[in-house]
């Protein structure tokens, strides 16, 4: 587990691994199922097989979040 560090004012720094991360989670975000599909077809472990199975369930619940936002602006 990776730790924030705190300067002598209280500031949070992360580090270079959970900077990384953020930005995998950013480039998650925009992928499409279509892309995450490509990948999982080309994975070379069971591993990473489900990485990408988790993935597509993701990126769908976010669309599937987005769909229920927008019904609800239209009715309201």
């Amino acid at each position: 587990m990776i730790f924030r560090k705190s300067d002598k004012n209280g500031v949070n720094h992360m580090s270079e691994e959970t900077r990384e991360l953020k930005e995998i989670y950013g480039k998650i975000k925009r992928m499409s199922i279509d892309d995450i599909h490509e990948a999982l077809k080309t994975a070379e472990t069971e591993e990473e097989r489900e990485l990408y199975l988790n993935m597509t369930s993701f990126i769908m619940q976010m669309e599937q979040k987005k769909i229920l936002k927008r019904k609800e602006k239209v009715h309201g």
